[in-house]
């Protein structure tokens, strides 16, 4: 009988130390992609298709000499998505990743409006001296891009302060045959230095190869704990 109380109350007990992590980001940003290589731990073939709705799934991974068993919630990144699900879901969480595709941040050369007419451009597009209000290329990488700024800045307009954020500069593995982007530049195009208030890490990484996935949870989690 006791031994019986005692297995129901490690159950409980178990159960309730489980972190809650929510995985954030525009939509084909890569949440998906991060979230099966924390599972698979290996190069992957191919980035995952965009998350419909919300997912939870529960994932154990080996971090050093500890054994962190989590939950972690995977939440579509369109703006329909983001009005029924980010909030709840980011209030329900011990930790949040935030997901940037620095892969738009490519070097079309598009077309800007000029009194009127569309002309040639000679900067790349997207830049950061540039604002929302400026940036009139009409190539479907600058809307694209646009979008996701603007997700992030939703996001953090309902993230709790105390809550540690992990941002990865997601699919640096593509800039290798495009401009390569410093990670001052992408902070600025995407104004993540108006984020300094959290408590966050900004960090380059590629889902698909594992680049900087691993090493990022791990600060993560120390700071859940």
């Amino acid at each position: 009988m006791a031994s019986r109380f005692l297995k129901n109350m490690k159950n409980v007990f178990s159960s309730t130390s489980k972190k809650n992590v929510t995985i954030l980001g525009y939509k084909t940003a890569g949440k998906s992609t991060v979230i099966e290589q924390l599972i698979e731990n290996k190069i992957l073939r191919e980035r995952r298709e965009e998350t419909h709705g919300s997912k939870t799934r529960e994932i154990k991974i080996q971090l050093g000499d500890k054994e962190h068993e989590f939950r972690i919630t995977d939440i579509g990144g369109s703006e329909l998505y983001q009005n029924m699900f980010w909030k709840a879901d980011v209030a329900k969480s011990d930790g949040v990743i935030y997901v940037v595709d620095s892969s738009l941040l490519n070097e079309c050369k598009g077309l800007q409006k000029d009194l009127g007419n569309w002309v040639e451009s000679e900067e790349y597009c997207p830049n950061y001296q540039a604002d929302d209000k400026i940036i009139k290329c009409n190539c479907p990488e600058n809307e694209m891009f646009r979008g996701s700024r603007r997700a992030k800045a939703f996001a953090f307009s309902i993230l709790d302060l105390g809550k540690p954020i992990l941002v990865l500069l997601n699919k640096a593995d593509l800039q290798e045959n495009q401009r390569i982007y410093t990670e001052d530049e992408i902070i600025k195009l995407y104004k993540l230095k108006t984020m300094v208030a959290h408590n966050i890490k900004i960090t380059p990484a590629s889902a698909l190869t594992g680049e900087n996935i691993f090493e990022s949870i791990n600060w993560l989690f120390e700071q859940m704990e």
